[in-house]
């Protein structure tokens, strides 16, 4: 009995490392600052019973209803002609891009590494009846680092704003990596026949 639980507790913790291994596509980290930009309003604002407004571009419209769940997961409801609270917030997000900063190799022979920021910049505000509106600005971002072979896992060819341009792959170390290889080889060769000669 001990040794199945052992086997069992063995399988759920490789399962949960393998989980924890997979990155997220460009939109789900847009979506997660998102979500974090709002936890942080509300949190620091002590916002309840209030109302609330979402404005964002139009080529960011689908992220608007990604703060409009999270916005009432914090129970805020959404402003309409028959919705009267003291408090009203106005939720704005202005941009949202992601940029590859830096391309280098994952050892000598390793696999091309991509350094991802992905960012969103915006600005709330807290409308009250008897007080003056408040206004905070946000500007959030991650960094961290893709597999550049599987770059096109990672972007939405129809949002523009999950796709970047990456840096170019350096020249030299595509070269040196054949110039390497050859000379191992002729080293090797040489050290063959020198040592059956002797």
């Amino acid at each position: 009995m001990i040794k199945i639980q052992k086997i069992t507790l063995l399988c759920l913790f490789l399962a949960a490392s393998l989980t924890y291994g997979q990155i997220e596509d460009n939109l789900s980290k847009i979506n997660s600052l998102v979500d974090k930009s709002i936890t942080d309003i509300v949190t620091s604002a002590e916002i309840e019973d209030a109302s609330y407004n979402i404005e964002v571009p139009g080529n960011l419209k689908i992220l608007s209803s990604r703060a409009e769940l999270n916005l009432e997961k914090n129970g805020l409801i959404e402003q309409s002609d028959s919705v009267n609270t003291e408090k009203n917030l106005k939720y704005n997000l202005e941009s949202a891009s992601v940029a590859y900063t830096d391309l280098f190799r994952d050892g000598l022979f390793g696999d091309y590494i991509l350094e991802r920021r992905v960012s969103i910049k915006g600005y709330s505000i807290l409308k009250e009846k008897d007080k003056s509106s408040i206004t905070s600005e946000f500007s959030l971002s991650a960094t961290d680092s893709i597999n550049y072979a599987d770059l096109s896992a990672y972007e939405n060819p129809s949002l523009p704003f999950t796709q970047s341009t990456p840096p170019a792959e350096p020249f030299l170390s595509g070269a040196l990596e054949p110039i390497i290889a050859i000379g191992t080889v002729v080293v090797t060769l040489l050290l063959f026949f020198t040592v059956r000669s002797n």
